[in-house]
């Protein structure tokens, strides 16, 4: 049994702190998968368009690692996850890391390409737009 399961059953006020914890975690959990999913179906649909053409030949180019770093944050949210409601997860975890280090990886390679396309289309047409940055002197 997890210490959390521990802490859920003595039936004390940790065990109010412990539940309200873990139905928050759940929720943003919830909320971050079906969030992803939008954003997925959103992109799809937007790497369609018009705008996306003139997104990836702008400076907001950049933007695009945006998306790496979500799929990142995901595998952080499975680890949370499985942390929490998994018990006797930390026995095995061993076996469990190749396969985040595999998905770290991936979002790393992923990340590498959109900076370096982004990098590259700036070094061989040199069309960084300075008129567009805002500069704030204050």
């Amino acid at each position: 049994m997890s210490f959390f399961y521990a802490a859920l059953i003595k039936g004390d006020w940790l065990s109010f702190v412990s539940g309200a914890s873990a139905f928050g975690i759940l929720f943003f959990a919830f909320y971050h998968f079906k969030l992803l999913v939008w954003n997925i179906k959103q992109y799809n649909l937007y790497k369609k368009t018009e705008a996306y053409q003139h997104l990836i030949q702008s400076n907001a180019e950049v933007t695009l690692m945006t998306l790496p770093l979500t799929f990142t944050m995901t595998i952080n949210v499975c680890f949370v996850l499985g942390a929490l409601f998994v018990p006797k997860l930390w026995s095995i975890v061993e076996y469990l890391f190749p396969f985040a280090l595999i998905g770290f990886a991936l979002c790393g390679y992923f990340a590498l390409k959109f900076f370096i396309d982004y990098f590259t289309r700036l070094i061989v047409k040199g069309d960084f737009d300075f008129a567009n940055i805002i500069i704030s002197h204050r």
